[in-house]
């Protein structure tokens, strides 16, 4: 039985972290009061990522956000290419024709 194509696999992959809902940082806990203060007010609130960012941010701190984005598009790529790797390795690896 043939291993499932990269695209379906990374697909597969991707939406098993989506589910997870991991938050980055994790456990993340507001320091102190003074902390929303350490902020201008256009960092404290900005949008979430895409419900399909890999990461969730555990608030809409600007830093939290652009983080989680980041760190989700890097996951992204490594996904991709451990995907590609095993759809290369099954073409390296084939039978030749008329072999078993």
């Amino acid at each position: 039985m043939p291993a499932p194509q990269k695209a379906m696999l990374s697909q597969l992959a991707k939406m098993n972290f989506i589910a997870k809902q991991i938050k980055l940082p994790t456990d993340w806990q507001q320091p102190n009061d003074q902390f929303p203060d350490a902020f201008p007010a256009s960092e404290l609130a900005v949008p979430p990522n895409s419900p399909m960012n890999l990461f969730r941010e555990p608030t809409l701190n600007k830093n939290h956000v652009d983080t989680a984005k980041q760190i989700g598009e890097n996951f992204e790529a490594y996904i991709d290419g451990i995907c590609g790797a095993g759809e290369l390795h099954q073409q390296v690896h084939a039978p030749l024709p008329g072999r078993r």
